[in-house]
């Protein structure tokens, strides 16, 4: 049993020496799809353009690279806020902790430049700040 093979030739003319070959429709479909390059009888180097699918693939692809690149830059933007924003709220951590250190000393009487203990100043915060010693414990 011996099986036909059908094979249908379109006829091209070459752009450049303007020669009519014939070449396999599947294959001629091929490389217009692809944009690929081949050669006519006479050596002459032929190509498509893009087609419209190929043209609107790249675009897409491109498109697509473009969004991620956005994304990328977009994470590192975030990244970067979050380490400023960790590092604001150790600072004020820090200056609430230097506040009420000093707070502290002077609801007991100690000067907060000498370090000097002042009695008059102890009594004082007592007797007429109760509150400012009550926040303090």
């Amino acid at each position: 049993m011996s099986v036909i093979a059908v094979v249908t030739i379109e006829d091209v003319q070459c752009g450049a020496c303007g020669i009519w070959f014939g070449m396999e429709q599947n294959m001629l479909k091929k490389v217009r799809e692809n944009g690929n390059a081949f050669f006519c009888p006479k050596g002459c180097n032929i190509s498509y353009c893009k087609s419209e699918n190929q043209r609107l693939k790249d675009e897409l692809a491109r498109e697509k690279q473009r969004a991620e690149q956005i994304i990328a830059h977009k994470n590192v933007a975030i990244e970067h806020y979050r380490t400023d924003r960790d590092e604001i709220k150790k600072t004020l951590t820090a200056t609430k902790a230097a506040k009420t250190r000093l707070k502290n000393r002077i609801a007991v009487g100690v000067c907060p430049c000498c370090t000097r203990h002042f009695t008059n100043l102890s009594r004082h915060i007592e007797t007429k700040h109760p509150e400012f010693k009550q926040e303090q414990q």
